[in-house]
């Protein structure tokens, strides 16, 4: 059966149910900064971004926003879990960690505040999917996302024991050393990141595969860099608009197989 998603200005994900209750929690760290966690528990995949905060001349700054899924417990692999963050924005005056900003936690979800952007997190009960919105007071020139993940297993010191394979709406497209940017079309608006020498299907939650949604009305291009360790997705925005959506998902657990077949299966309609 085929999956609808709606991608309009908010996400579907936002605007057709109420936003889950956030549970967030800090402790303070040695140095002086605050390391946050902040659960939006579906009952389905719970996800928890984590970011730290340092204080400075009365302004907060955030370190970068690191994503984890989980059921029983949180995976840290798929997208990358730490506080340097599993996107950046790349372009003038957009570095995250030297912008001042504000967060709070309402119904919509949690809200990052840095003034002329917003980034907005958002899930609804028992969905396996995570809803993230970009903001901008005025259209952005020249403004990129790049998104990181590490799909099923890190092996970090164990090249041989990774096989990066990354699903586009159209076709596959391996990792490969030294990589170079692969231009996406238009038509390949969702990707689904694996390894086909490791399912976390049959290694359990504690590994993850990824996926990665956006409207092509809302980009100027997208560029995949497909390596054997991180896979990059860089989402250059479109000067056109303001408002930014993306849908992320984690599998823990589960068998790439599946969650591949159920990307396939996603019936999407943009607005």
């Amino acid at each position: 059966m085929k999956k609808t998603i709606i991608i309009a200005i908010a996400l579907s994900i936002c605007i057709l149910s109420q936003a889950l209750p956030v549970k967030l929690k800090h402790k303070l760290l040695k140095n002086g900064a605050k390391a946050y966690s902040c659960e939006l528990l579906t009952g389905n995949v719970n996800y928890k971004l984590v970011f730290k905060i340092t204080e400075k001349n009365e302004q907060k700054f955030i370190s970068g926003i690191g994503l984890l899924g989980g059921t029983k417990r949180y995976s840290k692999r798929g997208w990358w879990y730490g506080f340097n963050g599993f996107f950046k924005f790349k372009g003038l005056n957009k570095d995250l960690s030297k912008m001042p900003l504000t967060f709070v936690t309402n119904d919509d979800g949690i809200v990052f505040d840095f003034k002329n952007m917003k980034i907005i997190f958002k899930a609804r009960e028992n969905d396996d999917k995570l809803g993230m919105n970009v903001v901008f007071s005025k259209a952005p020139k020249n403004i990129k996302i790049q998104f990181t993940c590490y799909p099923g297993n890190m092996f970090r010191n164990n090249p041989e024991k990774r096989a990066r394979l990354i699903h586009t709406a159209k076709r596959q497209i391996p990792g490969k050393d030294k990589a170079r940017p692969i231009k996406l079309a238009k038509d390949e608006y969702w990707l689904y990141y694996m390894d086909t020498k490791f399912d976390p299907g049959e290694k359990g939650d504690y590994f993850s595969t990824c996926a990665l949604l956006y409207n092509p009305a809302e980009v100027a291009s997208v560029k995949l860099i497909p390596g054997t360790y991180a896979v990059l997705t860089d989402v250059f925005l479109s000067p056109k608009v303001k408002d930014y959506s993306f849908v992320l998902w984690e599998f823990p657990g589960r068998k790439s197989a599946k969650c591949l077949g159920g990307m396939k299966n996603l019936l999407v309609k943009f607005k």
